[in-house]
């Protein structure tokens, strides 16, 4: 899938060390792209994993199963530093320091406010040279719409996929 292939070879590709981010990481597949990229590198530079998934309220049964299946996969397919927060975006955003990012992939709630919150949540936390990736863009749904309300007449560059994705390079 070309969106897999996207996120492996952005963190594999990377030309900064730093933070790779995961909004919505539910069990661990895009997460695990990026991780395994960025673990395949040649040079010296650390990464830093960082999965965001609220998963729900801790007392459901499919918030039990999710979190076991992202753990897993983390464990099984990822050999970077790894950060797993229970928590929104909103919760972990301040909790890193701006320009720490390398590549921020949001795929959490696609609610157009919750969007539009995510990019300016983390848009700050991206390097120079970083990207950063929406999930399901639509340019008439909400993620499209919170994307052109945030970045305006910026152009965004499309990959085509059954899920479409959107990328901007800071």
């Amino acid at each position: 899938m070309p969106e897999r292939e996207f996120l492996y070879s952005t963190a594999l590709e990377s030309p900064a060390q730093g933070l790779l981010v995961d909004i919505g990481s539910h069990a661990g597949l895009s997460a695990c792209c990026m991780g395994m990229g960025a673990s395949r590198r040649s040079d010296l530079l650390e990464f830093t994993l960082v999965c965001i998934e609220p998963l729900g309220t801790p007392e459901s049964t499919a918030h039990d199963v999710t979190h076991e299946m992202l753990l897993d996969n983390l464990q099984e397919y990822v050999k970077v530093h790894t950060h797993v927060h229970i928590e929104t975006s909103a919760e972990v955003a301040p909790q890193y320091p701006e320009e720490s990012a390398a590549l921020v992939f949001v795929d959490g709630d696609h609610n157009y406010d919750m969007v539009l919150q995510d990019l300016q949540l983390w848009w700050a936390k991206l390097k120079i040279g970083g990207t950063l990736a929406c999930h399901d863009y639509d340019p008439t749904g909400t993620v499209g719409k919170a994307l052109r309300d945030f970045f305006g007449d910026r152009e965004l560059t499309l990959l085509p996929s059954p899920c479409a994705l959107a990328y901007v390079v800071k």
